[in-house]
């Protein structure tokens, strides 16, 4: 008789769930069998279709979308990597695109998941506080809506690799130096889903390593494995940074020059928005269904620290992540200097709310946490996380019901590509000036 330990029987019970989140998300977001809308969707099904027919004609890989802009082309891959779009388009010649894109759609969320359970377990040294990090992560307001209402494909790819790329900075700096290619890999593949992700991720990173740099004057070799790690992310990403680097230092582009596109300064929200953003999550509006936000699960999840009196080894890294968290929403707000120098270097950025991505997680982590310590005992610690559950649930379908019905999406489903809709390739950004 085969005996499974308890430790395995909760991480076969969580692999399940997610497993059947990650499909119930993906069928009632996407239960038809049709392309849905978005605000940015249509930019990344022409990604696909791109390396699509690049595959079918031989040329992969290709850098220019030749049938964007009704046959004028377009650069996109130049500064959006599609490598990790290759399996959904090899998925979509076997079968097609709207198959393919909600397979492709289930294993984001999955990893999500997986990954955000895995990287968590091994900082607080806990099985229970990654399981609830990982559904609390993958299946939060900003997620969803980010990915299914906003579009934004590349975007959602990030949120599997942050949670890699935190396991590998602990190592680092604390943990097993020698597991310094965590770093190496998860940075990597940041890089190749999205660029802006990655410079937003690099700066929080320098951040972190300068307040713990007395580490590496302590432990040189730790310094050392960082440069190391350094190094090889820029080999491991070479198919996706050398083309833009490339193009950069020979081109002049219209993101470079033009005053008319969004920036931080411009985008920035007023704590009116923010606090829109962190009271929604279950509401009911096909109106105005897209607020900038965590939402209202991880702030009150975060708030139960008022009721936590000990501050042990995974408290301390829970309010470390507290703190960032709060700081990522601030930094988004009226309040922050956007339009003055230095940060004026960062216009690329376009939207400061980019950072609740980094509030997410911070504050899901540091919500498990809290949870895990306020209830101690294994049943306590149960009946709260299937209410979290029961929540994420909730949250799920009333959010897909005003993404299904959102009257803006709606408006231009199925729309032809054309001038007044810019083809759907953002703000023309990447077009050459010279």
């Amino acid at each position: 008789m085969i005996i499974i330990k308890e430790e395995s029987k909760d991480y076969y019970i969580f692999i399940i769930l997610l497993l059947a989140l990650s499909l119930f998300a993906t069928l009632i977001y996407l239960p038809e069998n049709r392309l849905y809308p978005g605000y940015d969707i249509y930019f990344h099904y022409g990604r696909i279709k791109a390396l699509i027919q690049s595959i079918q004609d031989g040329s992969f890989p290709v850098y220019i979308e030749s049938e964007a802009a009704n046959g004028y082309g377009y650069g996109t891959k130049l500064f959006y990597s599609d490598f990790l779009l290759i399996p959904a388009a090899l998925l979509a010649i076997i079968t097609n695109l709207v198959f393919s894109y909600k397979v492709f759609i289930f294993f984001n969320l999955f990893l999500c998941g997986f990954f955000t359970r895995k990287a968590v377990t091994n900082i607080f040294k806990s099985e229970q506080i990654g399981y609830l990090s990982g559904i609390l992560v993958t299946f939060s307001y900003f997620r969803l809506t980010g990915l299914f209402l906003r579009g934004g494909l590349s975007e959602s790819l990030s949120f599997i690799f942050i949670p890699v790329i935190a396991w590998g900075i602990y190592e680092i700096i604390q943990g097993n130096y020698k597991k310094w290619y965590i770093f190496s890999i998860g940075f990597a593949f940041l890089i190749m889903s999205h660029l802006i992700t990655s410079l937003l991720t690099a700066i929080i990173v320098l951040f972190v390593l300068i307040v713990n740099g007395q580490k590496f004057i302590k432990e040189k070799k730790r310094f050392y494995v960082l440069v190391i790690s350094g190094i090889v992310i820029l080999f491991l990403s070479a198919y996706g940074t050398l083309p833009l680097f490339e193009q950069l230092s020979t081109n002049t582009f219209y993101q470079t020059l033009s005053k008319d596109l969004n920036t931080p300064a411009q985008t920035k929200l007023a704590f009116s928005e923010i606090t829109k953003g962190l009271v929604t999550g279950f509401i009911i509006d096909i109106d105005n269904p897209l607020h900038h936000g965590v939402g209202i699960l991880l702030v009150v999840l975060v708030n139960l620290r008022v009721f936590i009196r000990k501050r042990n080894y995974q408290i301390k890294l829970a309010d470390y992540s507290l703190i960032l968290g709060i700081i990522s929403i601030l930094v988004t707000s009226a309040i922050f200097p956007w339009g003055k120098f230095p940060f004026t270097l960062l216009k690329s950025i376009q939207y400061p709310w980019r950072l609740f991505e980094y509030t997410t997680f911070f504050f899901a982590v540091s919500g498990a946490t809290y949870i895990y310590h306020i209830f101690k005992t294994k049943k306590k610690y149960l009946i709260a996380s299937g209410i979290i559950l029961i929540a994420s649930i909730v949250q799920i379908f009333i959010n897909s019901y005003n993404f299904r019905n959102s009257k803006f999406l709606n408006s231009f489903a199925d729309a032809p590509p054309s001038v007044e809709n810019l083809f759907f390739l953002g703000g023309l950004e990447y077009t050459p000036l010279k």
